[in-house]
């Protein structure tokens, strides 16, 4: 698991880096661990909340258990929306920690993404039904191995989104918006 989260990490940091910074591909060694740390810190404060939720829909649903195996994907879908949304809102620390923005911060991320929030929770949506799918065949991708070709789909479209959130953003300070 560390090792994937390393090498995630590190091709996160490149793409944005290539993204928002074309020409300055390669980052410093600061830029990657300043990324692993704020990423850590999102994910800390997602798994938390997912945790939390898990625990409330269990002690909902220990009264009748027939309602947790009927209602048990629309949860699924309804925390992987909520998570996804909420990292793509307080995520914008991720591009900002890749290219050496040392000022970027969750609240602020929060307040820069509030005119996009709609658009951002459409597409969370669109990620967490990814998620539920995957999810869902989980046993078949692991047998076919379909799995290592399903996940980075969603991971990808996320990354893209920060990248596109934080260059309008930058766009918008640059024209004094």
């Amino acid at each position: 698991i560390l090792a994937w989260s390393l090498g995630a990490a590190l091709l996160a940091v490149l793409w944005h880096r290539l993204v928002l910074r074309p020409g300055a591909v390669w980052p410093p060694l600061s830029a990657f661990g300043w990324y692993l740390l704020e990423a850590f810190k999102l994910s800390l404060m997602l798994a938390i909340l997912s945790w939390a939720l898990v625990a409330l829909f269990g002690v909902a649903t220990s009264a009748a258990p027939n309602l947790m195996f009927n209602f048990f994907w629309i949860f699924a879908l309804a925390v992987s929306t909520v998570a996804t949304w909420l990292w793509l809102r307080f995520g914008l620390i991720l591009p900002a920690a890749a290219i050496g923005d040392d000022d970027m911060t969750m609240v602020t991320s929060w307040f820069e993404t509030e005119d996009a929030a709609r658009s951002i929770f459409a597409l969370a949506v669109l990620q967490g039904a990814m998620w539920s799918a995957i999810g869902a065949f989980d046993a078949w991708s692991r047998w076919t191995g379909a799995e290592f070709f399903l996940w980075p789909i969603p991971v990808l479209l996320g990354l893209a989104a920060l990248s596109v959130l934080y260059r309008d953003l930058e766009t918008r300070q640059s024209s004094g918006a």
